[in-house]
């Protein structure tokens, strides 16, 4: 069997598979999948999400000025095989968030705006604290058992 070769042009370039990142209130930019790039508040942050073999989430980070977070690289286990945490939990960051918030409404920038953000961010710790309790309930917390 004769098989035709295809001419490939020089000029060509393998094209990466892009993404439009999207948080309210943020002009969008379109960046590789590999990573992404947010202008917040005048400032660039880069942002990478990383996933084992299996496609499960491992790791990543997030820098800018003033930010540098390296997140989790795998589950931490159970009982004896528990292993100390390489990195952060999205919890602590919204902790943190939590904290300099309310230090901002302890302050003579006390305001709605941010009373509310502190509302929807408790909210949103209380529901991933909840996540944990049932997977520690069901015996699969510190696994990728789902």
């Amino acid at each position: 069997m004769l098989v035709k070769k295809q001419k490939v042009s020089k000029k060509a370039k393998p094209k990466t598979p892009k993404e439009i990142v999207k948080i309210p209130g943020l002009k969008p930019e379109i960046t590789p999948l590999k990573g992404r790039r947010e202008k917040i508040m005048n400032q660039t942050i880069e942002m990478l999400n990383e996933n084992d073999p299996n496609g499960n989430p491992a790791g990543g980070y997030v820098k800018g000025i003033g930010i540098d977070i390296s997140w989790q690289n795998g589950p931490l286990g159970r009982g004896a095989e528990r292993i100390e945490p390489n990195g952060a939990f999205v919890e602590g960051v919204i902790a943190v968030a939590i904290q300099r918030i309310a230090y901002y409404q302890a302050s003579k920038f006390n305001c709605r705006e941010n009373a509310i953000a502190l509302t929807h961010l408790e909210t949103a710790l209380l529901w991933l604290n909840k996540r944990t309790a049932d997977r520690e309930e069901r015996q699969v917390e510190g696994t990728h058992i789902k």
